[in-house]
């Protein structure tokens, strides 16, 4: 494994001994793509064992990133550069999906919910996510390009909202009755928080912030708009955080009880993921729920 060169870098890569590239049917493969970032893990079909993890640097926004850039890092990578696999689920965890109830979806117009929300889309494929834990569809964009060329590298592959994977595994999971969740992944001073009270989702939104006042700011203001009690709202961080960061500690001041989430419990870790830390890739392991 190596530097591509001055755009795109490795940063982390991890494999188990088992892992046989000349048998990716047997494989799923899972791409999570965010500004500055591109991860991908692979699993087992049918058991969700995952067996190895690629973690690139990506040192242009989403929607500026070139083939070139993108054609460096499949070249380089070990899981990337090959096709076969029983499934490609790629998410993108960039823009806010449009969350409309199914009693007022009309996919001919469905498009129009997120032009009006995001402005002109013209550089964008468009997509729609049903989601099957809760009586809405998700609808969002990926740049054209980044599309265009993806399909050209894995003939399988499906597109998702990174919110899709996330909301659909915390209400599977959520119990009655046991109260508010209020669940953050962080990537690059970006946020995605997901608010649940047992199997309903409350919210979910995405934004940038600059320092952890401003996190926790924001954490705060959710508590006071939803009516949640700090005392007994739950605050679990994923992706790059851990209970050492300025952020996590802050939230600690202002609500009871925070923590780092264990890993998604659909699925099953090779022991060389122990060298990787609870939370961490959390949403790009969830991404699991997408295939059966």
């Amino acid at each position: 494994m190596q530097e591509t060169g001055s755009k795109i870098s490795l940063r982390h890569f991890i494999q188990d001994d088992s892992f046989r590239t000349e048998q990716s049917a047997a494989y799923n493969l899972f791409i999570l793509i965010d500004d500055f970032q591109l991860s991908c893990a692979v699993a087992s079909h049918g058991d969700h064992v995952f067996l190895g993890l690629e973690d690139w640097t990506l040192k242009s926004q989403l929607k500026s990133i070139t083939i070139d850039d993108l054609d460096a890092c499949m070249h380089a990578s070990n899981y990337l550069q090959h096709d076969g696999y029983r499934n490609v689920v790629c998410c993108i965890a960039t823009g806010n999906p449009v969350f409309v109830p199914n009693a007022l979806f009309d996919e001919r117009s469905a498009f129009e919910h997120l032009k009006f929300t995001s402005g002109e889309q013209s550089l964008n494929s468009e997509f729609i996510d049903h989601l099957r834990r809760m009586d809405a569809s998700a609808v969002f964009s990926v740049p054209s390009h980044l599309v265009k060329y993806l399909k050209s590298k894995f003939s399988n592959i499906v597109f998702h909202h990174a919110a899709t994977p996330m909301v659909e595994y915390l209400l599977s999971s959520g119990k009655t009755g046991f109260g508010n969740r209020i669940t953050v992944s962080i990537a690059n001073e970006r946020a995605g928080i997901f608010v649940t009270n047992g199997k309903n989702l409350e919210l979910c939104n995405y934004f940038s912030f600059e320092s952890a006042e401003e996190l926790v700011y924001y954490l705060v203001f959710i508590c006071e708009q939803l009516h949640l009690n700090p005392d007994s709202a739950e605050v679990i961080f994923t992706g790059e955080i851990d209970s050492s960061s300025p952020a996590f500690n802050l939230a600690s001041k202002y609500i009871r009880q925070v923590s780092i989430a264990d890993r998604p419990g659909v699925c099953i870790f090779s022991d060389v993921f122990k060298e990787i830390p609870e939370g961490r890739h959390f949403n790009l392991f969830t991404q699991a729920v997408c295939v059966s």
